[in-house]
């Protein structure tokens, strides 16, 4: 819990010592039910940032083939899983999450904002990358979890392409604030852009 406090305070010095390289933010949101799963996309630069936002709108009825499910049952069902085992179990995962993504269906949208108009969320995307990934991930609160929202992360920086994963087990603001924060104000921008965007239609 120390530590994040000293992470807040120095938070505004971290976002004055940016650099210029360019960020790439992906935030996978998945709730227990698939079909209200999102994610957003993040570009960002030194005084722009594309947010591509993707939400699951309707999912094809599909199904797989008799003789998939017969082999991904045979494989599941193997008590000692050697690496030819495996490798055959990940390929047919593979085949299958390539199936259901072909039936799935997404609304989508794309907009861009500028640190002129959004300073505050700038300063904080800035600062938030610099802050190391166990700081992120720890809990702030032994709370129990309400709702299981699972949300993957993968911040890619540089040059070198230099590539971080984690994830967060809830949205719960208490438990895990600055992952929480991030992926709220991002959705705050997303629905104001949208409510804009009717208006002028």
């Amino acid at each position: 819990m120390k530590r994040l406090y000293i992470v807040f305070l120095l938070l505004p010095m971290l976002s004055f010592s940016q650099d210029k390289k360019e960020v790439f933010i992906k935030m996978e949101i998945k709730p227990i039910d698939a079909k209200k799963g999102y994610t957003f996309d993040i570009y960002k630069t030194e005084d722009e940032i594309k947010i591509d936002f993707k939400k699951i709108d309707s999912v094809r009825k599909f199904s797989f083939s008799d003789e998939d499910k017969r082999i991904v049952s045979r494989l599941i069902a193997k008590t000692d899983i050697d690496s030819m085992s495996k490798d055959s179990l990940d390929y047919y995962q593979s085949k299958l999450e390539a199936i259901k993504e072909s039936n799935t269906f997404y609304k989508q949208e794309s907009i861009s904002i500028y640190r002129t108009t959004h300073k505050s969320y700038f300063k904080f995307l800035e600062g938030l990358i610099k802050i190391p990934d166990s700081i992120l991930v720890e809990p702030q609160k032994e709370e129990r979890i309400k709702a299981n929202t699972y949300c993957f992360f993968t911040i890619t920086e540089g040059l070198k392409k230099e590539k971080r994963t984690f994830y967060i087990e809830c949205l719960e603001p208490k438990i895990y604030p600055l992952l929480t924060k991030l992926i709220n104000d991002t959705d705050m921008i997303v629905k104001a852009y949208k409510i804009a965007k009717d208006r002028k239609n």
